[in-house]
Protein backbone atom coordinates (compact mmCIF):
# COMPACT_ATOMS: atom_id res chain seq x y z
CA UNK A 1 0.00 0.00 0.00
CA UNK A 2 1.62 3.41 -1.10
CA UNK A 3 0.75 6.70 1.26
CA UNK A 4 -1.51 7.88 -0.86
CA UNK A 5 -3.72 4.90 -0.69
CA UNK A 6 -2.91 4.87 3.31
CA UNK A 7 -4.18 7.89 3.65
CA UNK A 8 -7.51 7.52 1.15
CA UNK A 9 -7.92 4.21 3.60
CA UNK A 10 -7.49 6.30 7.16
CA UNK A 11 -10.00 8.95 5.68
CA UNK A 12 -12.40 6.02 4.89
CA UNK A 13 -11.93 4.17 8.12
CA UNK A 14 -13.15 8.01 9.66
CA UNK A 15 -15.77 8.42 7.56
CA UNK A 16 -17.20 5.18 8.40
CA UNK A 17 -16.48 5.60 12.41
CA UNK A 18 -17.80 8.75 12.80
CA UNK A 19 -20.72 7.73 10.82
CA UNK A 20 -21.37 5.08 13.35
CA UNK A 21 -21.17 6.77 15.96
CA UNK A 22 -23.65 9.39 14.81
CA UNK A 23 -26.16 6.04 14.35
CA UNK A 24 -25.17 4.81 18.14
CA UNK A 25 -26.12 8.69 19.42
CA UNK A 26 -29.75 8.76 17.51
CA UNK A 27 -30.33 5.21 18.89
CA UNK A 28 -30.93 4.38 15.17
CA UNK A 29 -31.46 0.91 13.63
CA UNK A 30 -30.53 0.92 10.18
CA UNK A 31 -32.40 -0.16 7.39
CA UNK A 32 -32.16 -3.93 8.07
CA UNK A 33 -31.32 -6.02 5.11
CA UNK A 34 -33.27 -9.29 4.92
CA UNK A 35 -31.46 -11.87 6.44
CA UNK A 36 -30.68 -15.55 4.83
CA UNK A 37 -33.77 -17.37 5.01
CA UNK A 38 -33.72 -20.14 7.52
CA UNK A 39 -36.96 -21.76 8.02
CA UNK A 40 -36.44 -23.87 10.90
CA UNK A 41 -33.98 -20.95 12.50
CA UNK A 42 -34.45 -18.12 14.89
CA UNK A 43 -34.09 -15.21 11.73
CA UNK A 44 -37.34 -16.22 9.67
CA UNK A 45 -40.06 -14.03 10.80
CA UNK A 46 -42.90 -15.75 8.72
CA UNK A 47 -45.23 -18.67 9.39
CA UNK A 48 -45.73 -20.94 6.67
CA UNK A 49 -43.60 -24.35 4.93
CA UNK A 50 -42.57 -21.94 2.43
CA UNK A 51 -40.41 -19.23 3.40
CA UNK A 52 -40.89 -16.74 -0.19
CA UNK A 53 -44.25 -17.06 0.53
CA UNK A 54 -43.31 -13.75 2.25
CA UNK A 55 -42.13 -10.39 0.96
CA UNK A 56 -38.94 -8.62 2.47
CA UNK A 57 -39.91 -4.99 3.03
CA UNK A 58 -37.32 -2.16 4.59
CA UNK A 59 -38.05 -0.95 7.97
CA UNK A 60 -35.98 1.25 9.85
CA UNK A 61 -36.45 1.74 14.14
CA UNK A 62 -35.38 4.67 15.79
CA UNK A 63 -36.04 4.17 20.05
CA UNK A 64 -37.84 6.49 21.60
CA UNK A 65 -39.47 7.97 25.10
CA UNK A 66 -42.40 7.19 26.52
CA UNK A 67 -42.09 11.47 27.00
CA UNK A 68 -39.97 13.41 24.51
CA UNK A 69 -38.90 15.94 27.13
CA UNK A 70 -38.95 13.89 30.40
CA UNK A 71 -36.19 10.93 29.46
CA UNK A 72 -36.39 10.16 32.90
CA UNK A 73 -40.21 9.04 32.79
CA UNK A 74 -40.66 5.43 32.87
CA UNK A 75 -44.04 4.67 33.84
CA UNK A 76 -47.85 5.03 33.18
CA UNK A 77 -50.44 4.06 36.00
CA UNK A 78 -49.91 0.59 36.82
CA UNK A 79 -47.26 0.13 33.62
CA UNK A 80 -43.43 0.47 33.23
CA UNK A 81 -42.46 1.73 30.13
CA UNK A 82 -39.62 -0.93 28.64
CA UNK A 83 -38.77 0.69 25.28
CA UNK A 84 -40.31 2.04 22.27
CA UNK A 85 -39.70 1.92 18.79
CA UNK A 86 -41.27 4.25 15.53
CA UNK A 87 -41.25 2.90 12.12
CA UNK A 88 -40.42 3.93 8.44
CA UNK A 89 -40.29 2.48 5.36
CA UNK A 90 -39.64 3.81 1.94
CA UNK A 91 -42.39 0.70 0.95
CA UNK A 92 -45.67 2.18 0.69
CA UNK A 93 -47.42 -1.23 1.84
CA UNK A 94 -45.95 -0.51 5.46
CA UNK A 95 -48.43 1.28 7.60
CA UNK A 96 -51.59 1.02 8.94
CA UNK A 97 -50.85 -1.61 11.63
CA UNK A 98 -54.11 -2.24 13.72
CA UNK A 99 -53.67 -5.95 14.64
CA UNK A 100 -50.85 -7.41 16.85
CA UNK A 101 -49.65 -10.64 18.44
CA UNK A 102 -46.11 -11.23 19.51
CA UNK A 103 -44.82 -14.91 20.57
CA UNK A 104 -42.65 -15.69 23.58
CA UNK A 105 -39.52 -15.33 21.35
CA UNK A 106 -40.30 -11.94 19.63
CA UNK A 107 -41.95 -12.88 16.53
CA UNK A 108 -44.36 -10.28 15.72
CA UNK A 109 -47.68 -11.03 13.34
CA UNK A 110 -49.44 -7.83 12.65
CA UNK A 111 -52.38 -6.99 10.25
CA UNK A 112 -53.02 -3.76 8.64
CA UNK A 113 -56.36 -2.02 7.46
CA UNK A 114 -55.07 -2.18 3.90
CA UNK A 115 -55.13 -6.08 3.68
CA UNK A 116 -51.42 -6.83 4.36
CA UNK A 117 -49.67 -9.61 7.18
CA UNK A 118 -47.01 -7.95 8.60
CA UNK A 119 -44.71 -10.21 9.94
CA UNK A 120 -41.17 -9.41 11.90
CA UNK A 121 -39.28 -10.34 15.24
CA UNK A 122 -38.71 -7.53 18.06
CA UNK A 123 -34.79 -7.68 19.71
CA UNK A 124 -34.28 -7.01 22.71
CA UNK A 125 -31.30 -5.73 25.43
CA UNK A 126 -30.15 -8.38 27.87
CA UNK A 127 -32.07 -6.70 30.44
CA UNK A 128 -35.51 -7.40 28.34
CA UNK A 129 -35.66 -3.66 26.91
CA UNK A 130 -36.89 -3.19 23.80
CA UNK A 131 -34.67 -2.50 21.12
CA UNK A 132 -35.02 -2.48 17.36
CA UNK A 133 -36.96 -4.90 15.11
CA UNK A 134 -35.53 -7.27 12.25
CA UNK A 135 -36.58 -9.70 9.42
CA UNK A 136 -39.64 -7.59 8.08
CA UNK A 137 -41.72 -9.22 5.54
CA UNK A 138 -45.46 -8.79 4.01
CA UNK A 139 -48.06 -10.86 1.96
CA UNK A 140 -51.81 -9.76 0.68
CA UNK A 141 -54.39 -11.34 3.21
CA UNK A 142 -57.53 -13.36 1.37
CA UNK A 143 -61.05 -14.47 0.98
CA UNK A 144 -62.33 -17.70 1.09
CA UNK A 145 -61.58 -18.31 -2.57
CA UNK A 146 -57.28 -17.49 -1.97
CA UNK A 147 -58.09 -14.17 -3.74
CA UNK A 148 -56.07 -11.30 -2.58
CA UNK A 149 -58.14 -8.82 -0.24
CA UNK A 150 -57.03 -5.30 -2.61
CA UNK A 151 -60.04 -3.23 -2.30
CA UNK A 152 -60.77 -1.53 1.09
CA UNK A 153 -64.32 -2.22 1.88
CA UNK A 154 -63.25 -5.58 2.58
CA UNK A 155 -59.60 -5.57 3.50
CA UNK A 156 -60.15 -3.20 6.16
CA UNK A 157 -58.74 -5.84 9.23
CA UNK A 158 -58.40 -4.66 13.17
CA UNK A 159 -56.91 -7.08 15.07
CA UNK A 160 -55.56 -10.70 15.26
CA UNK A 161 -55.14 -13.14 17.69
CA UNK A 162 -53.49 -16.55 17.41
CA UNK A 163 -55.87 -19.41 19.21
CA UNK A 164 -55.04 -22.37 21.02
CA UNK A 165 -55.06 -24.55 18.01
CA UNK A 166 -51.86 -21.95 16.04
CA UNK A 167 -54.18 -20.92 13.59
CA UNK A 168 -54.98 -16.89 13.64
CA UNK A 169 -58.46 -15.39 13.85
CA UNK A 170 -58.50 -11.71 12.65
CA UNK A 171 -61.60 -9.43 12.74
CA UNK A 172 -62.72 -7.40 10.19
CA UNK A 173 -64.69 -3.88 9.62
CA UNK A 174 -66.92 -3.18 7.03
CA UNK A 175 -68.02 -6.48 6.55
CA UNK A 176 -68.26 -7.00 10.30
CA UNK A 177 -67.05 -10.64 10.53
CA UNK A 178 -63.66 -13.31 11.31
CA UNK A 179 -61.72 -14.89 9.49
CA UNK A 180 -59.76 -17.61 10.30
CA UNK A 181 -55.84 -18.78 8.84
CA UNK A 182 -53.55 -21.29 9.39
CA UNK A 183 -50.49 -19.57 8.66
CA UNK A 184 -48.49 -22.43 10.11
CA UNK A 185 -49.74 -24.60 7.91
CA UNK A 186 -50.37 -22.96 4.75
CA UNK A 187 -48.38 -20.30 4.87
CA UNK A 188 -50.10 -16.44 3.84
CA UNK A 189 -51.13 -17.06 0.67
CA UNK A 190 -53.52 -19.97 1.07
CA UNK A 191 -57.47 -18.98 1.65
CA UNK A 192 -58.44 -18.39 5.06
CA UNK A 193 -59.91 -22.05 6.46
CA UNK A 194 -63.63 -20.24 7.88
CA UNK A 195 -65.25 -17.14 8.12
CA UNK A 196 -67.45 -16.21 10.95
CA UNK A 197 -70.43 -13.63 10.80
CA UNK A 198 -71.84 -12.53 14.47
CA UNK A 199 -75.58 -11.75 14.85
CA UNK A 200 -76.39 -8.54 14.85
CA UNK A 201 -73.27 -7.11 13.64
CA UNK A 202 -74.58 -5.73 9.88
CA UNK A 203 -76.40 -2.86 12.58
CA UNK A 204 -72.96 -1.63 13.41
CA UNK A 205 -71.36 1.43 11.59
CA UNK A 206 -69.31 1.13 8.41
CA UNK A 207 -65.91 2.25 10.33
CA UNK A 208 -66.91 1.03 13.87
CA UNK A 209 -67.11 -2.44 13.48
CA UNK A 210 -65.92 -5.53 14.93
CA UNK A 211 -62.11 -3.40 16.09
CA UNK A 212 -61.56 -5.81 19.04
CA UNK A 213 -60.96 -9.66 19.13
CA UNK A 214 -59.65 -12.38 22.08
CA UNK A 215 -59.37 -15.58 22.35
CA UNK A 216 -62.37 -16.78 24.68
CA UNK A 217 -61.71 -20.64 25.94
CA UNK A 218 -62.80 -22.32 22.91
CA UNK A 219 -64.50 -19.51 21.43
CA UNK A 220 -63.68 -15.50 20.70
CA UNK A 221 -64.39 -12.38 22.05
CA UNK A 222 -65.08 -9.37 20.17
CA UNK A 223 -66.59 -6.14 20.04
CA UNK A 224 -67.67 -3.15 18.16
CA UNK A 225 -66.00 0.08 18.44
CA UNK A 226 -68.38 2.57 19.32
CA UNK A 227 -68.08 6.14 19.81
CA UNK A 228 -70.62 7.65 18.37
CA UNK A 229 -73.33 4.52 19.45
CA UNK A 230 -71.82 4.86 22.76
CA UNK A 231 -71.62 1.24 24.28
CA UNK A 232 -70.98 -1.37 21.47
CA UNK A 233 -72.10 -4.97 21.64
CA UNK A 234 -70.02 -7.59 22.21
CA UNK A 235 -69.97 -11.24 21.45
CA UNK A 236 -68.37 -14.55 22.02
CA UNK A 237 -68.40 -16.91 19.42
CA UNK A 238 -68.07 -20.37 19.34
CA UNK A 239 -65.29 -21.66 17.33
CA UNK A 240 -67.02 -24.93 16.55
CA UNK A 241 -68.11 -25.59 13.00
CA UNK A 242 -71.76 -26.23 13.30
CA UNK A 243 -72.23 -23.21 16.02
CA UNK A 244 -74.97 -21.14 15.24
CA UNK A 245 -74.60 -16.99 14.91
CA UNK A 246 -74.27 -15.92 18.42
CA UNK A 247 -76.60 -12.81 19.15
CA UNK A 248 -74.83 -10.19 21.38
CA UNK A 249 -73.92 -11.27 25.08
CA UNK A 250 -74.00 -7.79 26.52
CA UNK A 251 -72.49 -4.16 26.02
CA UNK A 252 -68.95 -3.01 26.56
CA UNK A 253 -69.40 -0.08 28.75
CA UNK A 254 -66.59 2.85 27.28
CA UNK A 255 -65.61 6.05 28.43
CA UNK A 256 -67.24 8.68 27.42
CA UNK A 257 -66.48 9.83 23.23
CA UNK A 258 -63.85 6.53 23.39
CA UNK A 259 -64.35 3.84 21.19
CA UNK A 260 -62.85 -0.10 21.59
CA UNK A 261 -60.08 -0.49 19.58
CA UNK A 262 -58.01 -3.45 21.02
CA UNK A 263 -58.72 -6.28 23.47
CA UNK A 264 -55.62 -8.99 24.89
CA UNK A 265 -56.41 -11.56 27.07
CA UNK A 266 -54.32 -11.90 30.37
CA UNK A 267 -52.97 -15.33 31.68
CA UNK A 268 -55.75 -15.39 34.63
CA UNK A 269 -58.28 -15.05 32.05
CA UNK A 270 -59.02 -11.21 32.53
CA UNK A 271 -58.79 -9.02 30.09
CA UNK A 272 -57.37 -5.77 28.95
CA UNK A 273 -59.12 -3.02 26.95
CA UNK A 274 -58.05 -0.60 25.07
CA UNK A 275 -59.99 2.48 24.55
CA UNK A 276 -59.14 5.52 22.26
CA UNK A 277 -60.22 8.84 22.20
CA UNK A 278 -59.55 11.70 19.25
CA UNK A 279 -60.06 14.93 18.43
CA UNK A 280 -58.74 17.52 16.43
CA UNK A 281 -57.91 20.26 19.07
CA UNK A 282 -57.53 17.95 22.17
CA UNK A 283 -55.56 15.15 20.31
CA UNK A 284 -55.30 11.23 20.52
CA UNK A 285 -56.24 9.76 24.18
CA UNK A 286 -55.61 6.03 25.29
CA UNK A 287 -57.13 4.55 28.05
CA UNK A 288 -56.39 1.04 28.96
CA UNK A 289 -58.91 -0.82 31.63
CA UNK A 290 -58.65 -4.23 33.23
CA UNK A 291 -61.98 -6.06 32.39
CA UNK A 292 -62.78 -9.21 34.29
CA UNK A 293 -63.89 -12.73 32.85
CA UNK A 294 -66.87 -13.21 35.25
CA UNK A 295 -68.73 -9.64 34.19
CA UNK A 296 -68.06 -10.47 30.56
CA UNK A 297 -69.50 -14.23 31.00
CA UNK A 298 -72.29 -12.16 33.26
CA UNK A 299 -72.92 -10.10 29.95
CA UNK A 300 -71.63 -7.37 31.74
CA UNK A 301 -68.14 -5.09 31.07
CA UNK A 302 -66.89 -4.13 34.64
CA UNK A 303 -63.30 -3.27 35.77
CA UNK A 304 -60.87 -1.31 36.96
CA UNK A 305 -58.18 1.39 35.20
CA UNK A 306 -54.96 0.74 34.45
CA UNK A 307 -53.05 3.72 32.59
CA UNK A 308 -54.71 6.26 30.23
CA UNK A 309 -51.70 7.87 28.15
CA UNK A 310 -52.24 11.23 26.47
CA UNK A 311 -49.72 14.47 25.91
CA UNK A 312 -47.09 15.40 27.20
CA UNK A 313 -46.52 11.39 26.67
CA UNK A 314 -45.45 10.14 23.16
CA UNK A 315 -49.25 9.14 21.94
CA UNK A 316 -50.68 8.36 18.68
CA UNK A 317 -53.22 6.34 16.96
CA UNK A 318 -52.59 3.07 18.64
CA UNK A 319 -55.14 0.38 18.06
CA UNK A 320 -52.89 -2.78 18.69
CA UNK A 321 -52.16 -4.37 21.72
CA UNK A 322 -50.24 -8.14 22.64
CA UNK A 323 -49.56 -9.90 25.96
CA UNK A 324 -47.00 -12.36 26.69
CA UNK A 325 -47.08 -14.20 29.61
CA UNK A 326 -43.78 -13.54 31.88
CA UNK A 327 -42.54 -14.47 34.94
CA UNK A 328 -44.89 -15.04 38.39
CA UNK A 329 -48.19 -14.00 36.61
CA UNK A 330 -46.25 -10.81 35.35
CA UNK A 331 -46.70 -9.87 31.84
CA UNK A 332 -45.31 -8.12 28.81
CA UNK A 333 -47.88 -5.84 27.30
CA UNK A 334 -46.65 -4.62 23.39
CA UNK A 335 -49.10 -2.07 21.53
CA UNK A 336 -48.53 -0.52 18.30
CA UNK A 337 -50.35 2.64 16.41
CA UNK A 338 -51.77 2.70 12.62
CA UNK A 339 -50.61 5.71 10.92
CA UNK A 340 -53.42 6.03 8.54
CA UNK A 341 -50.63 6.12 6.27
CA UNK A 342 -50.35 9.57 6.44
CA UNK A 343 -47.51 11.81 6.84
CA UNK A 344 -48.33 13.58 9.65
CA UNK A 345 -48.66 10.64 11.84
CA UNK A 346 -46.31 7.90 13.11
CA UNK A 347 -45.68 3.64 13.86
CA UNK A 348 -44.94 3.34 17.63
CA UNK A 349 -44.40 0.16 19.10
CA UNK A 350 -44.27 0.37 22.88
CA UNK A 351 -43.20 -2.27 25.51
CA UNK A 352 -44.42 -2.11 29.19
CA UNK A 353 -44.04 -4.54 31.87
CA UNK A 354 -47.47 -4.93 34.03
CA UNK A 355 -47.97 -7.10 36.95
CA UNK A 356 -51.62 -7.57 37.80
Amino acid sequence: MNARRGRLAIAVAGLIALFAASCATQHLTLWNAPAAVRVSGASFSGWGPNADDWEPVRVAARAVDLAPDDKALKSVGKLVYRGGLVLQSDDARVGGLSGLHVEADGRLVAVTDQGHWFVARLTHSEAGDLTGIVDTRIAWLRDADGGALRRKEVADAEDVVRLADGRFAVSFERTHRVRLYDLEKDGPHAASVREIAPAGADALRANEGLEALAPFDDSLLTAGEGVTNRNPPFWILPLAPDAAPSSPRGRAVTKDFYGLVALARLPDGDYIAMERFFAPVLGVRIHLRRVTRASIEAGRWEGEPIADLAAPLGVDNFEGMAVVPGAEGAVRLYIVSDDNFSSSQRTLIYAFDFAP
